[in-house]
């Protein structure tokens, strides 16, 4: 299986995460706190590089039991830590699974989460013989609903209290992508 995957014409690239990015990861949840952290409850204040190396540490064992694919994101030339990718809620009968998506604060508006998304959504397709990726965000989470939109996703609608975080229900759209949905890379990173 292939694990890592870059774009041809930008320097992003995706690939399984490994315990030494602990503490970029860390930064990277610290630095994004502030925008993150309303949409993904796993982002809190008090991230450290041990929680960080935890979770990668299991990793390995949700990717062998074919329950969860977890990968950085990065700049193929620099290596610098860009954020993450979800692919998980594999339904193995019906081929589907849920893609997921974040980028730190500094990277943010860059195209990067859009290349990054498409290289994840190429994986779940090409690799895991997925045949639907569901992309579900926040009603007011804009930048997901742009990105689902860059890469091909077609809005299917509004789930009404699908989400919880901070202990209250939200609202979400339902965005589902298809392999013959899939947008090329952007012309541009931006």
């Amino acid at each position: 299986m292939t694990t890592n995957f870059t774009a041809a014409n930008y320097p992003i690239g995706i690939r399984p995460y490994q315990l030494e990015d602990a503490v970029a990861l860390c930064e990277a949840v610290l630095e994004s706190n502030e925008n993150v952290s309303k949409y993904l409850p796993w982002n809190i204040t008090y991230y450290t590089p041990e929680i960080a190396r935890d979770w990668i540490a299991t990793r390995p064992e949700v990717w062998c039991k074919n329950e969860q694919f977890s990968f950085v994101i990065y700049n193929t030339l620099t290596g610098q830590f860009l954020g993450g990718i979800e692919i998980d809620r594999l339904d193995n009968i019906h081929k589907t699974a849920n893609l997921g998506y974040w980028v730190r604060t500094s990277a943010n508006k860059q195209g990067f989460a859009s290349i990054a998304a498409a290289l994840g959504a190429r994986f779940a397709f090409q690799e895991l013989k997925l045949n639907r990726l569901e992309v579900v965000m926040d009603v007011d989470n804009i930048a997901s609903q742009i990105v689902a939109e860059k890469i091909g996703a077609k809005k299917e609608g509004l789930l009404r209290k699908r989400m919880m975080h901070h202990d209250q229900f939200h609202d979400s759209f339902m965005y589902s992508l298809l392999p013959e949905d899939i947008a090329s890379p952007p012309t541009t990173v931006k």
